[in-house]
């Protein structure tokens, strides 16, 4: 399997970049990676907006990629449907302004008054937890300096993030333009969904409705067998996704089935 996990941004101007740049930017991190590969298709594994920004991209262009993993990726946003959308929509004024960035910090506070379990006690507890492990200690402090890049953003890409899926649901609703209209009748590219049912930002309703629309039969959804999954989890099945040989296959496995 040639797996990729993607993190880009786009070129150019960054306060004029919308979904459609960064759709389009991994877009050309795919192309790049095919190209190399003797025009071998990746897989495109993603996490969190980074899996909806992955989705988006394979509605526009499910043939350019082998298949599509996402972990933890919001993907309805109807009301409802998780806790931190219906309080990010309150939360955040409808007039943001698009020409300015908005800054990491202020993304980062917004989304811990949204969801204080996901952003702030989870986070706590599973420091608390891998106190005694050293090398849980390390992957903790790994995720730790990950979560704590506070990369601004274009105000227009926070805008129509806001706009356009948390409160429109456009793409799950099948009415999203970029380029042409787009959404989960879109991608036919094989996807699997791993979902875990005690996250706020992209619970089982979050997802379930996107992927029953999806264009392939070809889809599946993981969810935890116990229900919940700490940060440490997600880097550990992240790891096992990725970098499979560096692993044995029965811890592989392991892994892996700790989510079904």
């Amino acid at each position: 399997m040639c797996a990729s996990s993607i993190g880009c941004r786009p070129p150019g101007r960054p306060a004029a970049n919308g979904l459609a740049e960064y759709a389009h930017a991994i877009g050309e991190c795919v192309a790049k990676i095919s190209g190399e590969r003797e025009a071998r298709k990746p897989f495109v594994l993603a996490h969190s907006l980074g899996g909806t920004l992955a989705a988006i991209f394979s509605a526009m262009a499910s043939e350019s990629v082998c298949g599509l993993v996402l972990l933890g990726a919001p993907l309805c946003f109807r009301p409802a449907t998780s806790r931190f959308r219906d309080a990010l929509v309150s939360l955040v004024p409808s007039d943001l302004d698009e020409t300015e960035p908005c800054p990491g910090s202020l993304l980062t506070q917004m989304s811990a008054l949204a969801s204080p379990e996901t952003f702030v006690w989870s986070r706590l507890t599973d420091a608390a937890l891998s106190v005694a492990n050293q090398a849980a200690l390390e992957t903790h402090a790994r995720v730790e300096r990950w979560a704590l890049d506070e990369v601004p953003l274009p105000g227009k890409f926070v805008h129509q993030l806001i706009e356009w899926l948390y409160r429109e649901d456009r793409f799950c609703r099948g009415e999203l333009k970029i380029d042409e209209v787009i959404g989960p009748q879109c991608v036919s590219a094989p996807t699997l969904a791993i979902v875990n049912t005690a996250d706020d930002v992209a619970p089982l309703e979050a997802v379930k409705p996107f992927i029953e629309s999806l264009a392939t039969r070809d889809a599946r959804i993981i969810e935890p067998r116990n229900g919940s999954c700490k940060p440490i989890k997600w880097y550990n099945l992240l790891n096992s996704l990725v970098f499979p040989t560096k692993i044995s296959n029965a811890e592989q496995l392991t892994t892996v089935q700790q989510f079904q």
